[in-house]
């Protein structure tokens, strides 16, 4: 029996994107809560996968140049992360950071090559839904099997990774695939209708009130986009409305912190965040250009790292909980606009691929990259090797890049639905 190529692509892009979910960590972190992708068994997995997706690129250069010809800043923000080392304050772990975040974001160029987007989101689907079936099984039926780091979890779930925001991320990622699901009948309706609740019960059993807020915010986005496909003038008008209500949100937020602090079900101090991003951003401003290096910052070798827990008195903090001031910390301004500029290109091409699109398929690119951007602001940067989101966060770069390099010309803006053929999306920086 010969086995074909595409089974094999398959299988192969499954494992690795289950590896990257953290699904295995419980067997690989030791019994203190260390980082399981340090262990020698994940070191050899992923370097078995880097060395695969090398093979599977070199052959195919110009193909490859010209896709990262196409993310020019996301480029060079990945090579300002590798050449960090030169000024970072822990070198060996800039050095044995940075690399396999190159070569993760190589996983993503090769998923996003060879796969459309619609076949990218079956097999991150089929992905999600086995980690959450597992994690269900795990919690039911075996409970406490796979205990949770967080000292102050209180009996939430955490499925099969060991800690809760984790496990909460991995289920809201899952609803938005499930977001994305064609629908062409209305059984398929009600099959999101269910499946749906069952993301919002598994996020309440968490007791992460931040990934229930983001998974809400993503729900009402992905029924919104449709107005994408309005007229030019009435969408530049929503626009206008949209940011004002923004701007009148945010004064509010700034002139009662606790009042808005209590709506989240938070207390004034973010649940101890307020402390943690005052520190950070007065070290920050020490280095605002070029930051300590990438993932330097909070590593055991960093001094500074060092005062901001004792100042805290958060001996084991292991980030800033907010991935953007991790951003500042590791890369400063310059790493932080070069990632905006990237994140910015990438939402605009999404927005013209749902705007050209009606098939429910086409939101899963916008709708992931609006919760990345609410992940941001409470939880670690995403910014960080072998994980399962910045691994969908460069496929999704590339594949709309991808898009743009083999769409056709823009259609008129009175018809922005073309009958055939590919997206029209404006290629390049």
């Amino acid at each position: 029996m010969r086995i074909s190529r595409k089974l094999l692509a398959d299988v192969f892009f499954f494992c690795v994107l289950f590896l990257s979910s953290g699904a295995t960590e419980a067997l690989t972190s030791s019994t203190n809560g260390a980082d399981a992708q340090g262990s020698p068994l994940m070191k050899v997995l992923w370097a078995g996968v880097y060395l695969v997706v090398l093979c599977l690129l070199v052959p195919r250069l110009r193909q490859v140049g010209s896709l990262l010809a196409g993310n020019k800043c996301f480029v060079v923000f990945l090579l300002l992360a590798l050449i960090s080392v030169q000024w970072s304050v822990d070198r060996q772990a800039t050095l044995q950071k940075s690399i396999p975040l190159l070569l993760s974001a190589l996983i993503g160029l090769e998923f996003a090559r060879r796969y459309t987007i619609q076949e990218q989101l079956r097999i991150i689907w089929m992905v999600l839904a086995l980690v959450v079936f597992l994690g269900v099984v795990a919690q039911v039926c075996f409970p406490g099997l796979v205990p949770d780091t967080d000292l102050d979890a209180d009996g939430a779930w955490n499925g099969i990774v060991t800690n809760k925001n984790t496990w909460a991320r991995l289920i809201v990622l899952t609803g938005v695939a499930i977001l994305s699901l064609p629908r062409r009948t209305r059984l398929s309706n009600v099959r999101v209708a269910v499946l749906m609740v069952a993301v919002i019960a598994l996020l309440v059993a968490s007791r992460s009130a931040g990934g229930l807020l983001i998974m809400l915010v993503a729900m009402v986005l992905s029924f919104g986009f449709r107005v994408l496909r309005w007229p030019r003038p009435r969408l530049l008008l929503l626009a206008a409305a949209m940011a004002l209500i923004c701007v009148a949100a945010g004064s509010y937020v700034f002139q009662n912190p606790d009042a808005a602090a209590r709506m989240m079900g938070k207390d004034a101090t973010m649940t101890g965040r307020v402390p943690i991003w005052r520190e950070s951003l007065r070290f920050a401003r020490k280095s605002p250009v070029i930051g300590y290096g990438y993932a330097a910052f909070w590593s055991q070798n960093s001094r500074p790292g060092r005062l901001i827990r004792e100042a805290t008195n958060w001996d084991s903090l292991p980030h800033a909980h907010n991935g953007y001031i991790d951003l500042m910390l590791q890369l400063g301004a310059a790493g932080l606009v070069l990632y905006f500029a990237s994140y910015l290109i990438a939402v605009k091409r999404a927005a013209l691929l749902v705007r050209t699109h009606k098939q429910t398929e086409f939101k899963w690119p916008l709708t992931f990259l609006c919760v990345v951007f609410l992940y941001q602001l409470n939880e670690a940067s995403i910014v960080s090797a072998n994980q399962l989101i910045w691994i969908l966060y460069s496929t999704v770069l590339f594949s709309l890049t991808f898009e743009a390099q083999r769409g056709e010309l823009p259609v008129a803006e009175e018809d922005p639905h073309p009958a055939a053929g590919r997206v029209a999306l404006a290629a390049g920086d």
